[in-house]
């Protein structure tokens, strides 16, 4: 049984929108482990699971952002023109 079937499926039937399955393995993997430790101390919600599999889901789920043009105006032409050191 592999570790990422699952994810395999979600992402073959589009329902999924990541890079690399492992990515939404180590995303999923991550929010279980440290997701057990919230619900081991005292004050975690009764529903902290459910929050923590929607968190998980939602973010699995979400496509990229389109390309935007960049924004015209006086205002943004002045920031183009004074770029930021780094």
């Amino acid at each position: 049984m592999s570790e990422t079937r699952d994810l395999e499926v979600g992402i073959a039937q589009g329902r999924f929108v990541v890079p690399h399955v492992e990515v939404a393995r180590d995303l999923a993997l991550g929010a279980l482990v440290y997701g057990i430790g919230t619900m081991l101390r005292p004050g975690a919600p009764a529903d902290y699971p459910e929050q923590v599999i929607l968190a998980v889901l939602r973010a699995l789920a979400t496509a990229p952002l389109p390309q935007t043009h960049a924004p015209q105006g006086v205002i943004f032409e002045r920031i183009g023109a004074n770029p930021q050191p780094d």
